[in-house]
């Protein structure tokens, strides 16, 4: 729509401005609508006692796994740094 047309419009009554703002607010509600979150149910989840309790022991035994697991490389190369700094490639 240009400014002359417009113009027009406002003149006459503003009927093709008014069928503009309904088309225009009308495609706004529906394009907020398609992007509203939607709201999908987590399968699995449940919020029951576990079925199998695991001991404290258990608990610290898998703890200390995982965490040997995940720093045991990093504590390797810090502690052989100087080595790997005086290799000749």
């Amino acid at each position: 729509m240009t400014a002359t047309s417009c113009a027009a419009a406002a003149q006459q009554g503003g009927t093709q401005w008014d069928s503009t703002m309904q088309g225009f607010q009308r495609g706004s509600r529906l394009l907020a609508a398609l992007l509203r979150a939607h709201t999908v149910p987590r399968a699995g989840v449940t919020s029951k006692p576990p079925e199998h309790p695991i001991s404290p022991a258990e608990q610290a035994i898998a703890m200390t796994v995982m965490f040997t697991c995940l720093l045991g490389p990093a504590a390797w190369v810090l502690a052989n740094l100087e080595h790997y700094k005086s290799r000749a490639d």
